[in-house]
Parts: C-alpha cells; sequence; structure tokens
C-alpha cells in the first residue's frame, strides 16, 4: 500500500506547483499518461500512479482549488520507500517529478509526443 510522507503540519513543498497545474488540469491525464502513468482509484480530484523506477510506483493525488482551498499536491510512496532511499532523497524525486509533469504539459511535448521513453524518468 501507499503512505504519504509529509513535510510536517501547515508545510507545502508543492504549492506553487500545486497552483501551477491547477491552471492545467484539463490536460493532466494526458501528460501522465504520456509519462506512463496509470489512473489509481484513490480519493482526490485526480490520482494517478507513476513509475519513478520500474520497481518504485509514486502515487499522485491532487486537488483543484476551490473557494476555500489552494490546490493541492501530494505524492503516495509505498511503504518500503524508506528501506531503498533516504527520506530527504524522496523530496528530490517528488521535484523531479514535478518537473517531468510540468514539461509533458508544455505545449512542445504534447504536440510531439513526449521525450524518448528512455528520457522520461530517472
Amino acid at each position: 500500500g501507499f503512505a504519504v510522507l509529509s513535510a510536517g503540519q501547515g508545510s507545502d513543498l508543492f504549492a506553487a506547483a500545486a497552483q501551477r497545474l491547477d491552471r492545467r488540469f484539463s490536460s493532466l491525464p494526458e501528460a501522465l499518461e504520456r509519462l506512463g502513468g496509470a489512473p489509481a482509484g484513490a480519493r482526490a480530484d485526480l490520482a494517478w500512479v507513476l513509475p519513478l523506477f520500474a520497481f518504485l510506483p509514486v502515487q499522485l493525488r491532487f486537488w483543484r482549488a476551490d473557494e476555500e482551498f489552494p490546490a493541492q499536491l501530494q505524492f503516495f510512496w509505498d511503504r518500503s520507500t524508506p528501506q531503498l532511499l533516504h527520506y530527504e532523497t524522496l523530496f528530490y524525486a517528488a521535484g523531479y517529478l514535478v518537473q517531468r509533469i510540468e514539461s509533458a504539459l508544455s505545449e512542445k511535448l504534447l504536440r510531439t509526443g513526449g521525450p524518448p521513453a528512455a528520457e522520461r524518468f530517472l
């Protein structure tokens, strides 16, 4: 199963990225599919599983902004992940995934079908 690894109560390292993704919400499923992702059945406005490595899936959950709350982006990792990667490394990996998602959302990548498969992930 997946578990969230948090930066702490009230901390949102991905607030700015969530705002940017919220503006392009309708394009997110196509971008995530191009990155090798698949829909996940989690409770969120959008939930997908992405392969960080072939052996290490990451679940992304995204909630759109509304009149009461800002957009929110969370990453859920397999419970065994801290045995494979240092806690700090997970934040760099999540940041990398955000960069890849934003790159996939760019008009050029969506038009051309995205980067070669070998360049999609670490």
